[in-house]
């Protein structure tokens, strides 16, 4: 492009129209010839679906936090520490059963409920139910 030739690209840039082979489009000219294409409106569209989606992850989890419900990715590791804290008159042998029975898979369940219990002495009484399980199983 010459020096002459750019500076009627840009003055035509300024004004807002574009010249095209001796033919001058306005924008609005522009705006009106052409939709967005499929490929386009797809795009937009699942944009505003994503958007929509990480609105109500949000939402949900401010309801999980309201209610006391974890959301960690580790939950083991906050029944572990739940348990440090919650140890009511209980021997070494109990806190060691009662930490491998909230640490694996097979009780996953167990764990979820005890951290959900927010009254001590229902924890307590999580703890004995757990405790009589896991006796009641090493018996048979």
């Amino acid at each position: 492009m010459t020096s002459v030739s750019w500076g009627k690209h840009k003055a035509n840039a300024i004004s807002g129209t574009v010249s095209v082979v001796n033919t001058t489009i306005s924008e609005e000219t522009q705006e009106h010839a052409c939709s967005p294409s499929a490929a386009i409106t797809a795009q937009l569209e699942h944009a505003g679906a994503v958007k929509s989606i990480s609105g109500h992850f949000e939402s949900m989890s401010k309801a999980f936090a309201k209610s006391g419900i974890t959301t960690s990715t580790d939950i083991y590791v906050d029944a572990m520490a739940k348990l440090n804290g919650d140890m009511h008159d209980v021997s070494m042998d109990d806190f060691m059963k009662l930490s491998k029975h909230f640490t694996s898979d097979e009780h996953k369940q167990d764990a979820i409920i005890f951290l959900g219990i927010e009254d001590p002495s229902y924890h307590k009484r999580w703890l004995e139910l757990c405790l009589e399980e896991i006796k009641q199983k090493a018996a048979a």
